[in-house]
């Protein structure tokens, strides 16, 4: 029959193992679990950097192993999701910015291939809030870089977002730390890219690629002819509807006798037979002509007599003109 170990050999052979909050005189901070026998970090914890950063994962004798995340403070602002091994990055599964945009590449090793990368190119010009929220309407909300509001610009440099590019002497100043406060651009391939992509000051000349204007000018008239290929048709409560929308732009409109004799002569226009393009701006429902109306209805139900051979009935809506 074999001796029971004692309790003194139980606790020689297992080590004491305890989740704990170190601070380190390197300013470092560590939270998670420590090995007493090696006072070290062993296990599943987070290990913050003094600028903020911070790896969260698995610990192997005080270094990074196994699976885990490290997230580079600003103005990297880059995630890393991979496996780590004895300290060292070895593969990376994941990576994403602060704003939660996921980078579309293909890893080889440690080479990218960015082949399918298709944020703010050609085929979608959207940033990550637009993704999001949708694109705002053409005005001052108008999204011009990923922040809003947009760093001001001197008006002779580019903005390429890590700081600004000086054209004359191909000068990035005003970087942020840790990055080096001036870095001069001895690539012509990026300086060219610089110039024909990023955002300029006020006083530099406007630049648009010609195969852009290409691309405006067939997107325009692609929507301009689906536009006419559908007819439209005014279905709900204008008047309550224009109120919701122009609460903010428009007032309702006085009655006519109410207005002086200048403003009169200036109201009888929109008083009179309007159009939706002199009355969209307008909290009072749409006067239209019923005649015309009529003429164009009776239109209507002769051709679809001519060429639909069951009985169909045709429902058209007749604002109520005051």
């Amino acid at each position: 029959m074999s001796a029971q170990p004692s309790a003194n050999a139980k606790n020689s052979i297992i080590p004491d193992v305890g989740f704990e909050d170190r601070c380190f005189i390197t300013g470092s901070r560590y939270n998670g679990v420590l090995t007493e026998p090696l006072n070290c970090m062993d296990g599943y914890g987070t290990y913050r950097f003094p600028d903020g950063g911070y790896y969260s994962g698995y610990f192997s004798r005080g270094v990074f192993h196994g699976q885990g995340t490290l997230r580079l403070a600003p103005p990297y602002n880059l995630t890393y999701k991979g496996v780590f091994h004895k300290g060292a990055l070895q593969e990376i599964q994941e990576m994403w910015f602060a704003d939660g945009l996921f980078v579309n590449a293909r890893r080889k090793g440690w080479e990218m291939d960015f082949s399918r990368w298709t944020y703010c190119t050609n085929i979608d010009r959207r940033f990550v809030d637009e993704h999001v929220n949708g694109l705002r309407p053409v005005g001052p909300e108008a999204l011009l870089t990923a922040r809003h509001p947009p760093r001001t610009l001197p008006p002779t440099f580019f903005d390429v977002e890590e700081g600004f590019y000086n054209p004359n002497n191909k000068l990035i100043t005003r970087r942020p730390p840790p990055f080096k406060d001036m870095v001069y651009v001895g690539c012509q391939g990026a300086a060219d890219w610089i110039l024909k992509s990023c955002r300029r000051g006020s006083k530099l000349p406007p630049y648009v690629a010609p195969d852009i204007c290409q691309h405006i000018i067939r997107n325009n008239l692609n929507s301009e002819s689906s536009l006419y290929a559908h007819s439209t048709r005014c279905q709900y409560n204008q008047e309550v509807q224009r109120k919701y929308y122009f609460d903010k732009i428009c007032k309702t409109p006085k009655k006519l006798e109410d207005l002086s004799d200048d403003s009169k002569e200036f109201a009888e226009f929109p008083m009179s037979r309007s159009t939706s393009f002199a009355s969209t701006f307008s909290t009072t429902s749409v006067e239209v002509d019923l005649q015309e109306q009529l003429v164009t209805s009776e239109q209507y139900e002769r051709y679809m007599n001519e060429h639909v051979e069951t009985d169909t009935t045709v429902y058209i809506n007749v604002p109520d003109v005051n």
